[in-house]
Protein backbone atom coordinates (compact mmCIF):
# COMPACT_ATOMS: atom_id res chain seq x y z
CA UNK A 1 0.00 0.00 0.00
CA UNK A 2 2.62 2.52 -0.56
CA UNK A 3 0.98 4.40 -3.85
CA UNK A 4 -1.71 5.12 -5.86
CA UNK A 5 -2.70 6.17 -9.21
CA UNK A 6 -4.01 9.57 -10.10
CA UNK A 7 -5.93 7.92 -13.83
CA UNK A 8 -6.59 12.08 -14.87
CA UNK A 9 -2.55 12.65 -14.97
CA UNK A 10 -1.22 8.90 -15.03
CA UNK A 11 0.88 9.56 -11.90
CA UNK A 12 1.49 7.97 -8.86
CA UNK A 13 0.79 9.94 -5.82
CA UNK A 14 1.44 9.31 -1.86
CA UNK A 15 -1.42 7.47 -0.66
CA UNK A 16 -3.05 9.09 2.86
CA UNK A 17 -1.88 6.18 4.62
CA UNK A 18 1.82 7.37 4.04
CA UNK A 19 1.27 10.77 4.11
CA UNK A 20 -0.01 10.04 8.04
CA UNK A 21 2.94 8.02 8.44
CA UNK A 22 5.56 10.46 7.69
CA UNK A 23 3.74 13.36 10.15
CA UNK A 24 3.39 10.27 13.05
CA UNK A 25 7.74 10.01 12.45
CA UNK A 26 7.79 13.87 12.98
CA UNK A 27 5.78 13.96 15.97
CA UNK A 28 7.37 11.07 17.24
CA UNK A 29 11.25 13.31 16.75
CA UNK A 30 9.96 16.09 17.90
CA UNK A 31 8.54 14.17 21.61
CA UNK A 32 12.17 12.40 21.14
CA UNK A 33 13.72 15.42 21.59
CA UNK A 34 11.36 17.08 24.23
CA UNK A 35 11.72 13.79 26.17
CA UNK A 36 15.79 14.01 26.09
CA UNK A 37 15.91 17.31 26.62
CA UNK A 38 13.70 16.98 30.13
CA UNK A 39 15.04 14.00 31.37
CA UNK A 40 18.82 15.64 31.09
CA UNK A 41 17.65 18.50 32.95
CA UNK A 42 16.41 15.96 35.60
CA UNK A 43 20.20 14.25 35.44
CA UNK A 44 22.19 17.53 35.60
CA UNK A 45 21.80 18.13 32.05
CA UNK A 46 21.06 21.63 30.80
CA UNK A 47 18.11 22.25 28.03
CA UNK A 48 21.12 24.21 26.26
CA UNK A 49 23.01 21.27 25.77
CA UNK A 50 21.02 19.71 24.00
CA UNK A 51 19.62 23.28 21.92
CA UNK A 52 22.59 25.34 21.86
CA UNK A 53 25.99 24.41 20.25
CA UNK A 54 28.93 26.40 20.10
CA UNK A 55 31.19 26.32 17.32
CA UNK A 56 34.21 28.74 17.90
CA UNK A 57 32.51 32.22 18.60
CA UNK A 58 29.55 30.68 16.76
CA UNK A 59 26.08 29.32 18.49
CA UNK A 60 23.82 26.64 16.61
CA UNK A 61 20.63 26.69 17.61
CA UNK A 62 18.27 23.86 16.46
CA UNK A 63 14.09 24.85 16.45
CA UNK A 64 11.02 22.78 16.10
CA UNK A 65 7.30 24.18 15.79
CA UNK A 66 4.49 21.61 15.54
CA UNK A 67 0.33 23.18 15.50
CA UNK A 68 -2.40 21.33 14.53
CA UNK A 69 -5.45 23.40 13.13
CA UNK A 70 -9.05 22.96 12.31
CA UNK A 71 -10.27 25.21 9.36
CA UNK A 72 -13.59 24.90 8.51
CA UNK A 73 -13.21 27.07 5.09
CA UNK A 74 -9.56 25.62 3.60
CA UNK A 75 -10.61 26.59 -0.04
CA UNK A 76 -11.83 29.83 0.74
CA UNK A 77 -15.52 29.43 -0.64
CA UNK A 78 -18.77 31.06 -0.37
CA UNK A 79 -20.58 27.87 0.11
CA UNK A 80 -19.90 24.27 0.19
CA UNK A 81 -17.64 24.86 2.79
CA UNK A 82 -14.43 22.15 3.00
CA UNK A 83 -13.19 21.94 6.17
CA UNK A 84 -10.72 20.05 7.28
CA UNK A 85 -7.65 19.34 9.70
CA UNK A 86 -4.45 20.88 9.06
CA UNK A 87 -1.09 19.21 10.28
CA UNK A 88 2.76 21.38 10.34
CA UNK A 89 5.79 20.32 10.68
CA UNK A 90 8.34 23.13 11.44
CA UNK A 91 12.07 21.38 11.91
CA UNK A 92 15.17 24.61 11.63
CA UNK A 93 17.95 26.17 12.63
CA UNK A 94 20.03 29.47 13.35
CA UNK A 95 23.15 30.28 13.43
CA UNK A 96 24.32 33.31 15.60
CA UNK A 97 27.35 35.39 15.62
CA UNK A 98 26.96 38.25 18.83
CA UNK A 99 24.14 38.68 21.28
CA UNK A 100 21.02 40.29 21.27
CA UNK A 101 21.31 44.00 21.41
CA UNK A 102 24.85 44.55 20.41
CA UNK A 103 26.85 44.12 17.71
CA UNK A 104 24.91 40.84 15.83
CA UNK A 105 25.19 38.62 12.72
CA UNK A 106 22.91 35.97 12.17
CA UNK A 107 21.16 33.38 9.67
CA UNK A 108 17.90 30.98 9.91
CA UNK A 109 16.27 28.21 7.75
CA UNK A 110 13.34 26.79 8.36
CA UNK A 111 11.35 24.34 6.65
CA UNK A 112 7.38 23.57 6.77
CA UNK A 113 5.72 20.34 6.12
CA UNK A 114 2.49 20.85 5.82
CA UNK A 115 -0.59 17.74 5.61
CA UNK A 116 -4.39 18.29 4.71
CA UNK A 117 -6.31 14.99 6.29
CA UNK A 118 -8.95 15.51 3.55
CA UNK A 119 -7.93 17.83 0.92
CA UNK A 120 -4.24 16.04 -0.05
CA UNK A 121 -3.83 17.81 -3.20
CA UNK A 122 -2.94 20.87 -0.77
CA UNK A 123 0.04 19.17 0.80
CA UNK A 124 3.23 20.84 1.12
CA UNK A 125 6.33 21.91 1.50
CA UNK A 126 7.84 25.60 2.06
CA UNK A 127 11.12 27.05 2.87
CA UNK A 128 11.88 30.07 4.90
CA UNK A 129 15.90 31.78 4.66
CA UNK A 130 16.53 35.01 6.92
CA UNK A 131 19.92 36.59 7.67
CA UNK A 132 20.04 39.72 10.07
CA UNK A 133 23.20 41.78 10.82
CA UNK A 134 23.50 44.66 13.21
CA UNK A 135 26.53 46.98 14.50
CA UNK A 136 26.34 49.78 16.95
CA UNK A 137 29.74 51.67 16.96
CA UNK A 138 30.26 54.92 18.91
CA UNK A 139 28.51 56.99 15.81
CA UNK A 140 27.85 54.86 12.73
CA UNK A 141 25.02 51.73 13.25
CA UNK A 142 23.72 49.40 11.01
CA UNK A 143 20.57 47.31 10.91
CA UNK A 144 19.94 45.25 7.71
CA UNK A 145 17.20 42.01 7.28
CA UNK A 146 16.86 39.53 4.58
CA UNK A 147 14.16 37.30 4.26
CA UNK A 148 13.16 34.62 1.54
CA UNK A 149 10.48 32.29 1.17
CA UNK A 150 9.31 29.53 -0.74
CA UNK A 151 5.42 29.49 -0.19
CA UNK A 152 2.87 27.23 -1.57
CA UNK A 153 -0.53 27.66 -0.04
CA UNK A 154 -4.11 28.48 -1.36
CA UNK A 155 -4.98 31.86 -1.66
CA UNK A 156 -7.62 34.03 -0.17
CA UNK A 157 -9.45 37.00 -0.25
CA UNK A 158 -8.81 39.28 -3.81
CA UNK A 159 -7.87 35.97 -5.84
CA UNK A 160 -10.86 34.25 -6.93
CA UNK A 161 -9.56 32.71 -10.39
CA UNK A 162 -7.41 30.76 -8.19
CA UNK A 163 -10.16 29.99 -5.87
CA UNK A 164 -9.16 26.67 -4.28
CA UNK A 165 -6.12 25.89 -6.18
CA UNK A 166 -2.64 24.97 -4.47
CA UNK A 167 -0.41 28.46 -5.53
CA UNK A 168 3.43 28.66 -5.41
CA UNK A 169 5.73 31.94 -5.28
CA UNK A 170 8.69 33.00 -3.70
CA UNK A 171 9.18 36.17 -2.44
CA UNK A 172 11.93 38.80 -1.20
CA UNK A 173 11.99 41.22 1.07
CA UNK A 174 15.43 43.11 2.50
CA UNK A 175 15.98 46.17 4.05
CA UNK A 176 18.82 48.26 5.67
CA UNK A 177 19.20 51.17 7.49
CA UNK A 178 22.46 52.78 8.00
CA UNK A 179 22.64 55.90 10.80
CA UNK A 180 25.01 58.32 11.74
CA UNK A 181 25.40 60.68 14.95
CA UNK A 182 26.07 63.82 14.21
CA UNK A 183 25.95 64.80 17.93
CA UNK A 184 24.30 63.75 21.04
CA UNK A 185 20.62 64.61 20.12
CA UNK A 186 20.96 64.67 16.09
CA UNK A 187 21.25 61.43 13.80
CA UNK A 188 20.88 61.43 9.89
CA UNK A 189 19.79 58.40 8.19
CA UNK A 190 19.84 56.06 5.14
CA UNK A 191 17.50 53.33 4.17
CA UNK A 192 16.88 50.94 1.09
CA UNK A 193 14.62 48.12 0.43
CA UNK A 194 14.29 45.51 -1.91
CA UNK A 195 10.77 43.44 -2.77
CA UNK A 196 9.97 40.39 -4.94
CA UNK A 197 6.88 38.37 -5.70
CA UNK A 198 7.37 35.62 -8.06
CA UNK A 199 4.55 33.74 -8.92
CA UNK A 200 4.57 29.97 -9.60
CA UNK A 201 3.01 27.77 -12.43
CA UNK A 202 -0.37 27.91 -11.03
CA UNK A 203 0.18 31.61 -10.66
CA UNK A 204 0.13 32.72 -14.10
CA UNK A 205 -2.85 35.39 -13.99
CA UNK A 206 -0.82 37.28 -11.62
CA UNK A 207 1.57 40.33 -12.23
CA UNK A 208 5.06 39.09 -10.94
CA UNK A 209 5.94 42.48 -9.07
CA UNK A 210 9.87 43.80 -7.88
CA UNK A 211 10.02 46.68 -6.12
CA UNK A 212 12.49 48.88 -4.77
CA UNK A 213 12.88 52.27 -2.35
CA UNK A 214 15.56 54.58 -1.09
CA UNK A 215 14.73 56.72 2.23
CA UNK A 216 16.78 59.88 3.39
CA UNK A 217 15.82 60.89 7.26
CA UNK A 218 16.93 63.56 9.97
CA UNK A 219 15.88 62.86 13.55
CA UNK A 220 16.03 65.61 16.25
CA UNK A 221 16.51 64.07 20.24
CA UNK A 222 13.76 66.90 21.77
CA UNK A 223 13.11 65.43 24.99
CA UNK A 224 15.13 62.42 27.23
CA UNK A 225 12.91 59.76 25.49
CA UNK A 226 11.09 61.26 22.35
CA UNK A 227 12.34 62.32 18.76
CA UNK A 228 11.00 63.95 15.87
CA UNK A 229 12.00 63.08 12.49
CA UNK A 230 11.34 64.03 8.85
CA UNK A 231 11.91 62.00 5.86
CA UNK A 232 12.48 61.91 2.14
CA UNK A 233 11.28 58.33 -0.42
CA UNK A 234 11.40 57.72 -3.54
CA UNK A 235 10.78 54.11 -5.14
CA UNK A 236 9.38 52.10 -8.21
CA UNK A 237 7.25 49.09 -8.48
CA UNK A 238 7.37 46.62 -11.71
CA UNK A 239 4.91 44.36 -12.74
CA UNK A 240 5.48 41.91 -15.26
CA UNK A 241 2.83 39.36 -16.63
CA UNK A 242 3.76 35.43 -16.98
CA UNK A 243 1.95 35.86 -20.15
CA UNK A 244 4.69 37.44 -22.44
CA UNK A 245 2.26 39.15 -24.75
CA UNK A 246 0.96 41.48 -21.69
CA UNK A 247 2.40 44.83 -21.24
CA UNK A 248 4.46 45.54 -18.47
CA UNK A 249 3.27 48.19 -16.03
CA UNK A 250 5.39 50.19 -13.79
CA UNK A 251 4.58 53.07 -10.92
CA UNK A 252 7.06 55.05 -9.61
CA UNK A 253 6.34 56.61 -6.12
CA UNK A 254 7.44 59.54 -4.59
CA UNK A 255 6.52 61.10 -0.75
CA UNK A 256 7.63 62.06 2.33
CA UNK A 257 6.62 61.97 6.06
CA UNK A 258 6.87 64.03 9.57
CA UNK A 259 6.65 62.18 13.00
CA UNK A 260 7.72 61.44 16.19
CA UNK A 261 9.28 57.79 18.38
CA UNK A 262 9.96 57.23 21.34
CA UNK A 263 8.26 57.74 24.88
CA UNK A 264 5.75 59.96 24.74
CA UNK A 265 4.75 59.30 28.41
CA UNK A 266 5.72 57.03 30.77
CA UNK A 267 3.18 54.69 29.72
CA UNK A 268 3.03 55.56 26.36
CA UNK A 269 5.19 54.24 23.47
CA UNK A 270 5.82 54.07 19.65
CA UNK A 271 5.97 55.73 16.77
CA UNK A 272 3.65 57.90 14.43
CA UNK A 273 4.25 59.65 11.37
CA UNK A 274 1.99 61.59 8.77
CA UNK A 275 2.87 62.11 4.84
CA UNK A 276 1.94 62.92 1.15
CA UNK A 277 3.07 60.70 -1.25
CA UNK A 278 2.50 60.74 -5.56
CA UNK A 279 2.48 57.56 -7.77
CA UNK A 280 2.23 57.79 -11.29
CA UNK A 281 0.78 54.59 -12.78
CA UNK A 282 1.45 54.96 -16.73
CA UNK A 283 -1.51 57.36 -17.71
CA UNK A 284 -2.35 57.23 -14.16
CA UNK A 285 -1.43 59.66 -11.55
CA UNK A 286 -2.24 59.75 -7.77
CA UNK A 287 -1.60 61.62 -4.74
CA UNK A 288 -2.95 60.86 -1.18
CA UNK A 289 -2.31 61.48 2.46
CA UNK A 290 0.10 57.94 3.62
CA UNK A 291 0.40 57.40 7.52
CA UNK A 292 2.29 54.77 9.58
CA UNK A 293 1.15 54.28 13.10
CA UNK A 294 2.02 51.84 16.02
CA UNK A 295 1.54 52.88 20.16
CA UNK A 296 1.86 50.86 23.18
CA UNK A 297 -0.03 51.60 26.11
CA UNK A 298 1.43 49.66 28.92
CA UNK A 299 -1.35 50.14 31.85
CA UNK A 300 0.64 47.83 34.14
CA UNK A 301 3.90 45.95 33.72
CA UNK A 302 1.96 42.78 32.92
CA UNK A 303 -1.03 44.44 30.40
CA UNK A 304 -0.03 46.27 27.32
CA UNK A 305 -2.93 47.73 24.86
CA UNK A 306 -1.40 48.01 20.97
CA UNK A 307 -2.88 50.35 18.09
CA UNK A 308 -1.76 50.13 15.09
CA UNK A 309 -2.58 52.39 11.58
CA UNK A 310 -1.06 52.40 7.89
CA UNK A 311 -2.47 54.31 5.12
CA UNK A 312 -0.45 53.64 2.05
CA UNK A 313 -0.73 53.16 -1.89
CA UNK A 314 -0.51 49.99 -3.59
CA UNK A 315 -0.05 48.25 -6.65
CA UNK A 316 -1.91 45.50 -7.16
CA UNK A 317 -0.87 41.76 -8.94
CA UNK A 318 -4.35 41.15 -10.42
CA UNK A 319 -4.96 40.29 -13.69
CA UNK A 320 -5.49 44.00 -14.79
CA UNK A 321 -3.09 46.06 -12.27
CA UNK A 322 -4.36 49.12 -10.52
CA UNK A 323 -3.31 51.51 -7.73
CA UNK A 324 -5.36 51.18 -4.57
CA UNK A 325 -5.02 53.01 -1.19
CA UNK A 326 -4.80 50.23 1.58
CA UNK A 327 -6.09 51.50 4.95
CA UNK A 328 -5.12 48.73 7.66
CA UNK A 329 -6.12 49.08 11.23
CA UNK A 330 -5.27 46.54 14.59
CA UNK A 331 -6.02 46.81 18.29
CA UNK A 332 -4.32 44.33 20.50
CA UNK A 333 -4.34 43.19 24.35
CA UNK A 334 -1.33 41.37 25.88
CA UNK A 335 -2.10 40.33 29.49
CA UNK A 336 0.56 38.40 31.23
CA UNK A 337 -1.42 35.67 33.87
CA UNK A 338 0.12 33.90 37.03
CA UNK A 339 3.10 35.04 39.72
CA UNK A 340 5.76 33.71 37.41
CA UNK A 341 4.33 35.26 34.01
CA UNK A 342 4.48 32.06 32.11
CA UNK A 343 0.64 32.20 31.17
CA UNK A 344 0.10 35.04 28.50
CA UNK A 345 -3.44 35.25 26.78
CA UNK A 346 -3.50 38.37 23.72
CA UNK A 347 -6.95 39.41 21.89
CA UNK A 348 -6.49 41.08 19.17
CA UNK A 349 -8.87 42.60 16.18
CA UNK A 350 -7.81 43.73 12.43
CA UNK A 351 -10.01 45.87 9.98
CA UNK A 352 -8.43 46.73 6.29
CA UNK A 353 -9.65 48.02 3.26
CA UNK A 354 -8.30 48.60 -0.28
CA UNK A 355 -10.23 51.41 -1.94
CA UNK A 356 -8.93 50.99 -5.97
CA UNK A 357 -9.37 53.96 -8.01
CA UNK A 358 -12.01 54.41 -10.60
CA UNK A 359 -11.08 52.62 -13.64
CA UNK A 360 -12.89 51.04 -16.87
CA UNK A 361 -11.94 47.85 -15.52
CA UNK A 362 -13.16 48.66 -11.64
CA UNK A 363 -15.70 51.19 -11.62
CA UNK A 364 -16.22 50.11 -7.92
CA UNK A 365 -14.05 48.34 -5.99
CA UNK A 366 -13.71 47.93 -2.43
CA UNK A 367 -12.48 45.03 -1.30
CA UNK A 368 -12.40 45.01 3.14
CA UNK A 369 -11.64 41.88 5.49
CA UNK A 370 -11.64 41.40 9.15
CA UNK A 371 -10.07 39.16 11.61
CA UNK A 372 -10.73 39.06 15.43
CA UNK A 373 -8.07 36.80 17.12
CA UNK A 374 -6.84 35.35 20.33
CA UNK A 375 -4.49 33.66 21.69
CA UNK A 376 -3.08 31.72 25.13
CA UNK A 377 0.54 30.39 25.36
CA UNK A 378 1.92 28.97 28.29
CA UNK A 379 6.11 29.00 28.54
CA UNK A 380 6.85 26.46 30.41
CA UNK A 381 10.55 26.99 30.29
CA UNK A 382 12.26 29.57 27.71
CA UNK A 383 13.07 26.94 25.30
CA UNK A 384 9.72 25.54 25.40
CA UNK A 385 6.17 26.99 24.87
CA UNK A 386 2.90 25.05 24.28
CA UNK A 387 -0.39 27.64 22.89
CA UNK A 388 -3.74 27.37 21.52
CA UNK A 389 -5.39 30.29 19.32
CA UNK A 390 -8.86 31.01 17.23
CA UNK A 391 -9.35 33.32 15.17
CA UNK A 392 -12.08 34.51 12.29
CA UNK A 393 -11.10 35.83 8.78
CA UNK A 394 -13.83 37.37 6.37
CA UNK A 395 -13.50 39.20 3.79
CA UNK A 396 -15.71 41.10 1.11
CA UNK A 397 -15.85 42.82 -2.31
CA UNK A 398 -18.10 45.26 -4.46
CA UNK A 399 -16.55 43.22 -6.95
CA UNK A 400 -18.89 40.27 -8.11
CA UNK A 401 -16.21 38.42 -9.72
CA UNK A 402 -14.84 38.11 -6.08
CA UNK A 403 -15.81 35.41 -3.80
CA UNK A 404 -16.66 36.68 -0.32
CA UNK A 405 -16.13 34.22 2.63
CA UNK A 406 -16.20 33.69 5.72
CA UNK A 407 -13.28 31.29 7.49
CA UNK A 408 -12.72 30.18 11.82
CA UNK A 409 -9.99 28.49 12.68
CA UNK A 410 -8.75 26.77 15.54
CA UNK A 411 -4.92 25.61 16.66
CA UNK A 412 -3.17 23.90 19.17
CA UNK A 413 0.72 23.79 18.51
CA UNK A 414 3.92 23.90 20.81
CA UNK A 415 7.75 25.26 20.10
CA UNK A 416 11.46 24.31 20.88
CA UNK A 417 14.37 26.51 20.77
CA UNK A 418 16.06 28.97 22.08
Amino acid sequence: MGKTTNPAKGKDIPSNYMLQQRALRHVSMLAASIGVALSGESHGMEASDVLVYDIGPLTLRPMLDLSETFNDNVLFRGKDLAADFVSSVSPGVKLQLGQRGANLISASYQHDEIFYAQESQLNAGQDHFGTSVRYLGSRLSVDGRDQIDSISSVLGGGYSSLSGVLVDRVTVSDRYTVGYEITEKTRAYLAGNFGLTDWGKNGTTLFDSTSFGGTAGFQIKAFSKTSFFGELYYGETALEANNARKERPQADFIGGFLGARGDFTDRLTGSAKVGYETRNFGLQDTGAPVVEMEVSFHRTDRNVFTLSYQRSQEVSMDLTPHVYTADLATFGISQNIGAADKLRAQFGVTYGMNAFDPSLNYPLRNDTYYRVGTVLTYNYKPWLATYASYDFNKFGSDLPALIDYAQNRVTIGMKVGF
